[in-house]
């Protein structure tokens, strides 16, 4: 099954695409070749809110992982928006999550997991499993609990 009718099977609601409100000096997705590289993104609502908190003290890990979800349905958003089909990312490469975290924290992988899921259920294992990255840091811009960023095979 392609990726769109799969995200349309398990109900997707997705989000505004997901605009670089940082800095004026960063693009959503930049194309070069066959490689696409999204920017860092964050778990923004369907209402244009994003989810806020700092993993254990704020949140859980259930919520962070869910906050982890809704970042990549964002991405998701993204990439259609700019793409104008799922179908045409042929691969997940590599994934960044960056969790909002205090420093006793230690279910890194599992909030990342979050994120990981949603593209293995959307693209197949094949195409939605790549290499990921999860890592704890101090603080994210607007206080989110998660962020992430990817690069794609086009």
């Amino acid at each position: 099954m392609d990726p769109d009718s799969r995200a349309k099977q398990l109900a997707l609601r997705l989000p505004p695409p997901f605009g670089i409100v940082a800095s004026a000096l960063s693009a959503p997705i930049v194309i070069n070749g066959g490689l696409g590289y999204i920017a860092i993104h964050g778990p923004l609502l369907p209402t244009g809110k994003m989810i806020t908190g700092r993993v254990g003290s704020d949140i859980d890990a259930a919520a962070a992982f869910d906050a982890a979800r809704q970042t990549g349905l964002s991405v998701l958003s993204t990439l259609k928006s700019h793409l104008g089909t799922l179908a045409r990312v042929r691969q997940i490469l590599k994934t960044l999550v960056l969790i909002n975290c205090t420093v006793d924290f230690v279910g890194h992988a599992q909030v990342a997991d979050g994120f990981s899921k949603l593209f293995v259920d959307v693209f197949g294992e094949d195409r939605g499993r790549g290499v990921r990255s999860a890592i704890g840091v101090d603080s994210l811009p607007g206080h989110v609990p998660v962020a992430a960023e990817i690069m794609i095979a086009i």
